[in-house]
């Protein structure tokens, strides 16, 4: 996954390190692709990501 700016690298960073406090079958991450509206190149990536993903 893309952290490009400070937020959202503090948000992984986070996710992380629960993930390595909390037992595997106590943590469900669930992530969901945005991007902005009309941008089709982004559009395709996060429909290749999902497809990817199954």
């Amino acid at each position: 996954m893309d952290f490009p700016d400070r937020p959202t690298r503090r948000l992984r960073d986070v996710i992380l390190h629960l993930a390595r406090r909390l037992s595997p079958d106590k943590v469900t991450v669930a992530v969901r692709f945005t991007y902005p509206d009309g941008n089709k190149s982004a559009d395709l990536a996060a429909r290749a990501a999902l497809a990817a993903g199954r």
